[in-house]
């Protein structure tokens, strides 16, 4: 019996169907970008006409070969695979400190060869090197270091975990990263603290910025706070929904 009818046989939840077939390789789901394609471990084989707008816009318009994209907050990989798929010589460091989500972000990578091309990171970063507490939300896609956000936005927090926490100042100071042509954040609420400790690289290398704006219980958002750091460095930003786009002002858009 095929991967897919065994999936559609049984009856339980979205999630556990995900986790099903990422576990045994079972079912796989072509997805296509523009003209590009490349696939991944899903709940079912529906083909994914893949949304192209911001973030994910921005950068494919943007990325040339052998570019340098950091991918911070990576979750399964579909950012980091559709750049691939658009611009098979790009560098990529994906960074995912969620070991729940690493193990499915690997999955990806192996099915599309990719392995070899990107490097995962499996730590967070911050405004300064140390470690923090990481909290599992038991949607896992609001998981975050910010214990409201991962509760109020992830439907509650299921575990806390004890994780390493690197900037990327330090990174790159001390050669273990290359500087980048591109940051793409989404860290649920933790993006502005990841460029407080970005401050040298981006004045260094003029990196673009894609950043997730996020907000907490409906009051306050972290986009002031972005705009601030970036504003500094002459930065023009350019808002599409809960997108910034920061494009270093000696560039052209």
């Amino acid at each position: 019996m095929k991967a897919k009818n065994i999936l559609y046989k049984i009856k339980i939840d979205k999630k556990q169907l995900e986790n099903i077939s990422f576990k045994f390789r079972l079912c796989r789901r072509k997805v296509k970008i523009r003209n590009c394609h490349f696939s991944v471990y899903a709940w079912h084989p529906k083909p994914w006409l893949m949304n192209d707008s911001p973030p994910i816009s921005w950068i494919l318009d943007n990325v040339l070969p052998n570019h340098v994209i950091y991918d911070i907050g990576a979750n399964r990989g579909y950012f980091t695979l559709a750049i691939l798929s658009h611009t098979p010589n790009a560098k990529i460091f994906a960074f995912e400190p969620n070991p729940e989500i690493i193990t499915k972000l690997m999955a990806n990578l192996d099915l599309n060869k990719a392995r070899g091309q990107v490097r995962v990171i499996k730590y967070a970063l911050g405004a300064e090197k140390g470690v923090s507490q990481f909290n599992i939300a038991c949607s896992d896609s609001a998981s975050s270091i910010i214990f409201t956000h991962a509760k109020n936005r992830g439907n509650g927090v299921k575990s806390v975990m004890e994780i390493q926490v690197e900037s990327i100042d330090n990174l790159v100071s001390k050669k273990r990263l290359p500087g980048p042509n591109h940051i793409k954040i989404d860290t649920e609420g933790f993006e502005a603290d990841i460029l407080d400790g970005a401050k040298n690289t981006i004045k260094k290398y003029r990196p673009y910025v894609y950043a997730e704006i996020h907000v907490e219980d409906g009051l306050k958002t972290n986009e002031q706070q972005i705009r601030q750091i970036l504003s500094s460095y002459r930065y023009l930003i350019m808002k599409y929904g809960m997108q910034l786009l920061c494009v270093p002002r000696n560039n052209k858009i």
